[in-house]
């Protein structure tokens, strides 16, 4: 067999190894965009957003059942106001996600080293679709629900004796731009 049958049966070879791997990396590329644009097609239907606002959801990573994590979001932030994630403060949030049925597992990485701005603009956006959209008895409970738990996770780190001082001026900050958002 001369060298250069032998080379052109492995350069063949090595370009159909090349077409099928781009190939297969081409239909996975094609499935997860079907998928994505399902799980938006879902989110507008139930929900009722913008095609837009659901696209940023499904980007961030959520679907219909881990959408609930972004009720969290502002407990992640108030948590993390003076860059320090406190085991009080911890503990607040990871027991009402766990009242809330919410998955750990998607919660876990924000808890750990806080919201991105992706993200609380991400959870603002929702927060304007929800209120366009609920029942105000719904708004008024969701809303108050949402702030009792922020000024929960700011009062856990306490202060002096846990009666002093006990919320940052950053944690006050992040406190009255949530309650803008309701606004």
């Amino acid at each position: 067999m001369k060298d250069s049958e032998i080379l052109g049966g492995r350069r063949k070879a090595l370009e159909n190894y090349f077409f099928e791997k781009h190939e297969h990396e081409l239909i996975e590329k094609l499935k997860k965009e079907a998928e994505n644009k399902k799980v938006e097609t879902e989110l507008i239907k139930k929900l009722n957003v913008s095609s837009a606002l659901a696209a940023k959801i499904v980007h961030a990573g959520f679907n219909l059942e881990t959408l609930a994590v972004l009720t969290l979001v502002p407990l992640i932030e108030v948590a993390w106001a003076d860059g320090i994630l406190d085991f009080n403060e911890k503990k607040i949030i990871l027991t009402q996600a766990k009242i809330d049925h919410i998955s750990q597992e998607l919660l876990l990485p924000w808890v750990e080293s806080g919201p991105s701005q992706e993200l609380c603009q991400l959870w603002e956006a929702y927060v304007q679709t929800l209120k366009e959209h609920m029942e105000q008895a719904d708004w008024v409970q969701f809303k108050e629900g949402i702030l009792e738990h922020s000024k929960r996770v700011a009062e856990a780190s306490g202060g002096i004796l846990g009666l002093i001082g006990s919320v940052s001026k950053a944690e006050k900050d992040v406190l009255n731009r949530i309650e803008k958002v309701f606004a």
